[in-house]
């Protein structure tokens, strides 16, 4: 809520997430820089680096996670009491890689009771197939005139004629829609296989 208390309890969260994050993707860039700065000033000190793995969709979750709190903090959204349902918000897959980032508002309100979702009509698992497939061949189209035509063209653009890189212009043009327009449909089908 609002006040003091939710004041405090968003700041704790945009820090606790904001921290993590920073700590794992950027904590070795900035002990670089430190050491880098330690060494130029004339000291032998040291920050150790510590080589960590990015967790994967660590940046996913950490705005995921963010949306929630702000929703809260806002009033669009009531404290979410059940574990499950804010966790299948924080971790729903479908927009992991390319987003985007669902608002908490938006989302929770609609899970079911005791997560039926996962029950989906004959309608929407046919549905949610297809479109799937339908992104899949998409993606499949656009990485094969990337690896097919384009890349070959922009490696050795000398090689061809105006009119050949004109149309690889273009079919530039169709194979960003394409990457993107397959992995839309392929993230909205696989939420409609799970009822969403």
């Amino acid at each position: 809520g609002s006040g003091r208390a939710g004041l405090l309890y968003l700041l704790l969260s945009l820090g606790g997430n904001l921290g993590l994050l920073f700590f794992f993707k950027y904590y070795d860039f900035a002990t670089h820089l430190i050491n880098q700065g330690l060494q130029s000033g004339g000291f032998e000190i040291t920050v150790p680096a510590l080589g960590l793995l990015l967790p994967v969709g660590i940046s996913f979750y950490t705005f995921q996670t963010l949306s929630y709190t702000i929703d809260v903090y806002r009033g669009n959204l009531a404290v979410e009491r059940s574990f499950l349902k804010f966790s299948l918000y924080v971790t729903f897959f479908p927009q992991l890689v390319a987003g985007p980032i669902v608002r908490a508002s938006e989302f929770i309100p609609d899970i079911k009771q005791g997560i039926y979702h996962f029950l989906p009509s004959g309608e929407d698992f046919n549905y949610g197939a297809f479109q799937f497939l339908g992104g899949l061949i998409k993606k499949m189209m656009a990485d094969w005139l990337a690896f097919g035509l384009i890349d070959r063209v922009y490696e050795s653009p000398d090689m061809f004629t105006a009119g050949e890189t004109l149309i690889v212009f273009y079919a530039y043009g169709l194979q960003i829609y394409g990457d993107f327009s397959g992995y839309t449909d392929m993230a909205l089908g696989a939420a409609r296989l799970m009822g969403f």
